[in-house]
This record gives C-alpha cells, sequence and structure tokens, in this order.
C-alpha cells in the first residue's frame, strides 16, 4: 500500500491549480510591463522561471501520488474480489 491517500491527491491537485494561476498572473504581469516599455523584467524573468520548474516539480508530485492511489485501488479490487473456486 502507498504512502498517500485521495486527501494527499486532492491537495496536490490544488497545488498545482494554484501554482498555474501564479504563474499566469505573473506571465501577463511581464507581459504587460513589457508592452509599457518598463523595463527591470530581469529579476521577475528569473522569478518567473522558479516558480515553473516549481511547478513542474509540483506536477510530478501529484502525478506519483496519483500512480500510487491507482495502484492502490487495483490492489483492493483484487483483494476484495471474490475467489473462484477451483473446478
Amino acid at each position: 500500500m502507498a504512502v498517500h491517500t485521495l486527501a494527499d491527491l486532492e491537495l496536490a491537485a490544488r497545488h498545482v491549480v494554484e501554482g498555474e494561476a501564479r504563474v499566469a498572473r505573473m506571465e501577463a504581469s511581464l507581459a504587460k510591463r513589457r508592452e509599457l516599455g518598463l523595463g527591470g523584467t530581469i529579476l521577475a524573468e528569473s522569478v518567473l522561471k522558479t516558480m515553473l520548474e516549481c511547478l513542474s516539480i509540483m506536477r510530478e508530485h501529484k502525478a506519483q501520488i496519483e500512480a500510487g492511489c491507482i495502484a492502490d485501488a487495483l490492489v483492493l479490487k483484487e483483494r476484495d474480489a471474490p475467489r473462484r473456486r477451483p473446478t
């Protein structure tokens, strides 16, 4: 059995959604600054790069939890399935 639960999967999914929203806001902010011809985006671009790397890690972690939950469900299904009698 895996260490993760469906609650862990829900939390990881929420973190991914929140991370995606933050990245989208940062990208929009950077685009607006460029559109207005404002300088000083080097630090913001560096932060965005870090945010994207973190988001990638969060997505991988969510996928690992999801895979574990699916594997657990299959094990439980097999364990709880009625046994056939030998013929």
